[in-house]
C-alpha cells in the first residue's frame, strides 16, 4: 500500500471512529441531588422525536455530564481535569451543586450537551410551578416515600440555575478565585438551552432579580 493510500486510509478510519463516538448515548448523572433527571425521565422529554441518545446512570458511574457540589469542580479544576461547568443545578445548606462536562465532550458533542441542558432548564421550570407533584415523581424515580422527596426537595433551591451571574457565584462560593472562575465557566450551552426553551414554551417562570444576590 502505498503511503497515500496509507493516510486515505487512516483518516477514513479516524472519521469512522469520531463518527461513533459522536452517535454514542450521551451519559448524564441522575439522583436526588438532581431531581431533573427524574422530571425529564417522567415527562420523556428525552424521548421526543430528535432527541439525543442518553444513558441515565447512578452516582459514582462514569458520566459526561455530572453532578457535583462547586467546591469539588474547583477541586477537580485545580488537581488538572480539564472539565467545565455548564450549570447551576441547586442551591443548599452545603452551598451549590452544578453540572459538569469534560472539555472534550463539550468540544465533540455539544449539540447533545445543550439539548441534555435544555430538558435540565425545563424540568426546573417545571419544577417551579409543579412542588407537589415534583416530590411524587422524583420519590417514583428513587424508589423512595413521597415525604422523604419532599423532604429533600425543601432543602434545595432551584431559582439560582441563570447562565453567567449565577455559574460564577457557585464557583466562587466553591472557593474557586477570579481566574478559575474564568477557566471553569462556559455559560454557552446554557444560554443556548435557555433559548430554546424559551422559544418553545416562551410563558414560563421568571427569575426575580433577589434571587441572584
Amino acid at each position: 500500500m502505498s503511503f497515500t493510500n496509507r493516510v486515505v486510509s487512516f483518516l477514513a478510519l479516524f472519521a469512522a471512529i469520531a463518527a461513533a463516538h459522536a452517535e454514542a448515548p450521551v451519559a448524564v448523572q441522575s439522583g436526588l441531588s438532581s431531581p431533573h433527571a427524574a422530571v425529564i425521565r417522567h415527562m420523556a422529554w428525552d424521548r421526543e422525536a430528535g432527541a439525543p441518545a442518553v444513558t441515565w446512570v447512578g452516582a459514582g458511574q462514569a458520566s459526561d455530564v455530572s453532578v457535583v457540589p462547586a467546591g469539588v469542580a474547583v477541586a477537580r479544576r485545580s488537581a488538572g481535569e480539564d472539565l467545565k461547568v455548564v450549570y447551576v443545578v441547586s442551591r443548599d445548606a452545603n452551598g451549590f451543586n452544578v453540572l459538569v462536562v469534560s472539555q472534550r465532550t463539550l468540544t465533540e458533542r455539544r449539540e447533545p450537551v445543550e439539548q441534555v441542558l435544555a430538558w435540565h432548564e425545563r424540568a426546573r421550570r417545571w419544577m417551579l410551578d409543579n412542588p407537589t407533584e415534583t416530590a411524587r415523581v422524583v420519590a417514583q424515580g428513587a424508589g423512595i416515600p413521597t415525604e422523604h422527596a419532599a423532604a429533600a426537595l425543601s432543602g434545595q433551591e432551584f431559582y439560582v440555575a441563570r447562565p453567567g451571574p449565577a455559574l460564577a457565584q457557585a464557583l466562587k462560593a466553591g472557593g474557586a478565585d477570579a481566574t478559575l472562575v474564568g477557566v471553569l465557566i462556559d455559560d454557552a450551552p446554557m444560554r443556548a438551552a435557555v433559548r430554546r426553551v424559551e422559544h418553545a414554551r416562551p410563558a414560563q417562570v421568571q427569575v426575580p432579580v433577589a434571587a441572584l444576590r
